[in-house]
């Protein structure tokens, strides 16, 4: 739902709580917001990337088993829903052994479960996007025009303004 007052907006500033719509800031402050959200974004895809990787070196059977899950998962995806039981007691025991790996890990899990990649390449790809975007977001960062801190963020308009929403 689009913001439904004139000062609501997809950026907040964190210290004062002000929200402004994109058109408050000029083209190379708006551009600037997005490319911070955008490399924070991928900031935490590394992180996740990266307790893949752990994973898969403290367990050598990991990757196969992330595979098979992630498999099963596109088959279903492509056949429009659940695969059948073939192979129940295998899958059984890979989810099994996921749900070990990952107790204390849910968000892991959930992103093994629901992601499809090839981890080198992936981690290849987002590494080279996080110093390409470094780059753009060098440059001093623009202030809230309410109260002057360095302090704004994007809202993300599903999940906070249906938030408002609700508390509004």
């Amino acid at each position: 739902m689009p913001p439904s007052t004139p000062n609501d907006g997809i950026f907040s500033c964190k210290s004062c709580g002000a929200t402004f719509p994109p058109e408050t800031f000029p083209e190379d402050q708006f551009d600037w917001l997005m490319d911070r959200h955008d490399r924070q974004s991928l900031l935490h895809k590394m992180d996740l990337l990266s307790r893949t990787k752990a994973l898969f070196e403290a367990h050598s059977e990991a990757r196969q088993v992330i595979e098979s899950i992630q498999r099963r998962a596109m088959d279903a995806l492509l056949s429009g829903g659940e695969v059948e039981a073939e192979g129940g007691e295998q899958r059984l025991a890979e989810d099994r052994q996921l749900e070990r790996w990952t107790e204390d890990d849910p968000e892991l899990k959930e992103f093994l479960k629901g992601t499809t990649f090839l981890l080198e390449p992936r981690i290849v790809f987002v590494e080279q996007r996080l110093m390409e975007m470094q780059q753009r977001v060098d440059d001093p960062a623009p202030s809230c025009p309410r109260c002057g801190e360095d302090a704004l963020g994007f809202v993300e308009p599903l999940e906070d303004w249906g938030q408002r929403v609700k508390e509004g």
